[in-house]
């Protein structure tokens, strides 16, 4: 525990070595100083470090020092930091000493109780004071499209997410650009065919198979990117959104229903919802919503920008799960895909695997 610097601030020293004693006792104090005027208190400030000044409310003669409130009303305009307690042998500048602002006002003798009552105050504020002396000197890094950056927390003004976009701004005006790329930046930085997967809540255990399921339909992949969903990591895998078994065979349904009926209580019923009926009206409306669906997406990719999520829809997406941390069959679709050797070995550092945070929003959780 840090001890709180004290100087002292009083000509009569039996009352000074009396109070050096009391503040002994509870072994978060360090006199480093004493003054018998609040001139010279001032001045001993100006090249010392102090934390908390207890002054006699008159201190030495009144004809060469002000009063130990005169301390608190100078100090708090160019020291606001330190804590300045007033003791007298008198309630009557108690109201005085609170307007200037002092930390506390004692009665002397010395009640152990009220000086208990005073420290532990004391102890209070001083440690919120570290705490944002700690925060302020606290630097983050953070990866942005041309590297890393190291930002001091302190220079932070705002953190905003806006047209599926991250962005901080600094107290100086500048804006810090978040990694994250849209379809058209993807499209320019790499070689090829660019397409993007996207099924509504998808889940790792679903992206492994989906990934085997094209790597055997010979599809070839350069580059994956793969959005990480951290909601959808910590729930039983469960397909949300059946528009994956229009595009996939029988072996891969069969897989999948194995999948979810071993960590969800899957009944018969599941199983003809999700392989008999589901998505019936899209096959006999095809040509129509076909048009619809296709002119919000390209690639693959989502081109609309939606609103936040409730927690009623995330729940429905099966984006929520248990709190528990990584569901197992989860883990296991992160490992299948970063261990697949159909399309090399992984490197991070390299890029040629980059594994990026998703954009996550959601109005009330």
């Amino acid at each position: 525990m840090m001890e709180m610097k004290v100087l002292l601030v009083d000509s009569d020293q039996q009352l000074r070595e009396e109070l050096v004693v009391m503040l002994h006792a509870f072994q978060c104090f360090r006199v480093v100083g004493t003054a018998q005027t609040s001139t010279e208190a001032i001045e001993y400030v100006q090249s010392n470090e102090v934390d908390i000044i207890f002054a006699n409310h008159q201190p030495a003669d009144p004809r060469i020092t002000g009063v130990g409130e005169y301390l608190s009303a100078v100090l708090g305009q160019s020291h606001p930091h330190i804590q300045v307690v007033v003791y007298s042998n008198s309630e009557e500048w108690a109201f005085n000493a609170f307007r200037c602002q002092c930390a506390g006002y004692l009665l002397t003798p010395f009640d152990p109780l009220a000086l208990q009552s005073l420290v532990n105050r004391l102890r209070y504020i001083f440690d919120l004071q570290q705490a944002k002396r700690e925060i302020s000197n606290r630097s983050i890094m953070i990866k942005t499209r041309s590297g890393y950056q190291l930002t001091r927390i302190s220079d932070i003004l705002f953190i905003e997410r806006s047209n599926r976009k991250n962005r901080i701004v600094t107290i100086d005006g500048q804006e810090i650009a978040l990694l994250g790329y849209t379809m058209n930046q993807l499209e320019e930085m790499l070689e090829g065919e660019v397409y993007i997967l996207s099924y509504n809540g998808n889940q790792p255990a679903f992206m492994a198979m989906e990934l085997e399921y094209m790597l055997k339909e010979g599809l070839e992949i350069g580059t994956l990117y793969v959005d990480l969903y951290p909601y959808t990591a910590a729930a039983a895998p469960w397909i949300s959104d059946t528009k994956i078994l229009l595009d996939t065979d029988l072996s891969f349904k069969l897989d999948a229903w194995k999948l979810m009926n071993v960590y969800n209580d899957t009944k018969l019923l599941d199983f003809y919802e999700l392989f008999v009926t589901a998505n019936n009206e899209q096959i006999l409306t095809y040509p129509i919503h076909n048009r619809l669906v296709s002119a919000q997406f390209r690639n693959g990719g989502n081109i609309l920008t939606p609103g936040g999520q409730t927690k009623d829809h995330l729940d429905s997406l099966g984006m929520l799960g248990g709190r528990d941390g990584l569901q197992e069959a989860q883990g296991e679709g992160y490992k299948k895909i970063l261990v697949n050797k159909r399309i090399g070995l992984y490197d991070f550092c390299q890029g040629l695997v980059q594994i990026r945070p998703a954009p996550f929003c959601c109005k009330s959780i």
